[in-house]
């Protein structure tokens, strides 16, 4: 019975001090936890401003390159519509003449 108390006596103080030692690394884990996380507020924080000028920057990219890929398609259709017109309507491209009225010597007889 005594040797009963004893292995119980044991092992409650075995589970205390495992108890206090998770608690030890528990806070340590916690300690170093928090150190890593100021360290990166600190790096990164300072680079908010640079972020955000890389985020509108993309924005007016991505704005130019719609543009430029609207006007690549605009032109793109403007092609096919002219190689149609020159293939199937037998169509050709002749300059145009364009008389000015005001510099242009116009003579009518009646």
């Amino acid at each position: 019975m005594s040797q009963d108390i004893f292995v119980d006596e044991q092992k409650k103080h075995f589970l205390a001090r495992l108890q206090k030692q998770l608690v030890v690394i528990l806070l340590v884990f916690f300690g170093v936890l928090m150190v890593v996380n100021l360290g990166v507020l600190t790096v990164v924080g300072t680079k908010g401003q640079e972020l955000s000028g890389i985020r509108s920057e993309q924005e007016s990219q991505k704005i130019k390159n719609d543009l430029l890929r609207s006007r690549y398609e605009a032109l793109k259709v403007s092609s096919t519509i002219e190689k149609k017109a020159k293939d199937d309507l037998k169509m050709n491209q002749k300059d145009i003449r364009i008389i000015d009225v005001a510099t242009a010597k116009v003579s009518a007889e009646k």
